[in-house]
């Protein structure tokens, strides 16, 4: 794996995700798969955490 890679899939499982590739016997090359949770509501947004500060 790339340096690109390794750093993108650090960034990735830093938000509980998952990265990996796999060969694309199809067309050739290889395919890289990437999850990620949605969470819409896992982070309070600027303006609440202000609020709440004050």
């Amino acid at each position: 794996m790339g340096m690109g890679l390794s750093v993108s899939k650090s960034i990735v499982e830093r938000h509980n995700g998952k990265l990996w590739f796999e060969p694309d016997r199809e067309l050739g090359g290889a395919r890289f798969n990437i999850i990620l949770p949605w969470h819409s509501d896992s982070r309070p947004s600027l303006t609440e955490e202000v609020t709440e500060r004050a």
